[in-house]
């Protein structure tokens, strides 16, 4: 198991159909221990524990919502009692936002920039600073969307904010290569998880066909496949990739392009 010994903190984590929820138990698998943040439902954040201990690795859950800097402060403190490291970080917790360019409200616009842009933000940061007090060569993903560079009708804050991500980790991880600490990025397209239940090409089934044949490869990526490529970003051969990002899409980005 190449995370052996590791511990890694995976940020919305709580949802049993979630990114996170793949994510969290494929570095399991790998080895690692796991903290799993979650906002609500935590009987399903239970759900998602038990799946990791039951691999045989030890999982933490910890509440916080990462848009409140003192909520996300507790947080790395919590992981630092409980296992005194953290060797990964994946801030995978966002919000999408489906709403017009002419009629977006400022509490939406507020709420998607205040976690996906701020809160990814103060979380990269407290974990580096976690790494370089203890000397730890540890490994940031964030969690993006070929969004960042495809545009797309009613998205247009919920890419402006995956824009960000994007360039905050290159900037990442031009600023903590010094200390060993890699950061790079995964783009997901299309994955069928609980935050596309709003979009509006899914409310109806010839809605759905239409959006699988954007697809290259006629299916959505799956939150295994998502965990399968973090495992790599965060284990050995992935020790000098930094700056970078993998397109886990079926190829709707290049079909853009």
């Amino acid at each position: 198991m190449s995370l052996q010994n590791q511990v890694a903190l995976v940020t919305g984590a709580g949802n049993m159909k979630g990114i996170g929820k793949g994510i969290a138990c494929a570095l399991a698998e790998a080895g690692a221990d796991i903290v799993i943040n979650y906002v609500i439902n935590p009987q399903e954040a239970e759900q998602v524990a038990n799946i990791i201990r039951g691999l045989g690795r030890r999982a933490l859950l910890v509440q916080a919502d990462i848009s409140h800097p003192e909520q996300v402060r507790q947080m790395f403190e919590n992981v630092d009692t409980h296992f005194g490291r953290l060797d990964i970080l994946v801030n995978n917790a966002g919000v999408c936002v489906w709403e017009p360019f002419l009629d977006i409200s400022k509490p939406a616009f507020d709420h998607a920039v205040n976690i996906n842009i701020k809160g990814t933000y103060d979380c990269a940061r407290h974990a580096a600073r976690m790494m370089v007090k203890k000397r730890i060569r540890g490994r940031i993903i964030n969690i993006a969307s070929g969004h960042a560079r495809r545009p797309m009708a009613l998205m247009g804050v919920y890419a402006a904010t995956k824009a960000a991500i994007d360039q905050m980790s290159q900037s990442m991880a031009f600023e903590l290569a010094r200390y060993g600490i890699t950061v790079n990025q995964l783009w997901p397209g299309f994955v069928d998880t609980n935050i596309n239940d709003p979009k509006p090409e899914l409310a109806t089934d010839e809605g759905r066909k239409k959006l699988l044949a954007t697809i290259p490869v006629g299916q959505p990526a799956t939150i295994e496949e998502l965990g399968a490529a973090a495992v790599y970003l965060a284990g050995k051969h992935g020790a000098v990739v930094t700056g970078d990002f993998i397109k886990i899409d079926g190829g709707q980005h290049i079909r853009c392009i």
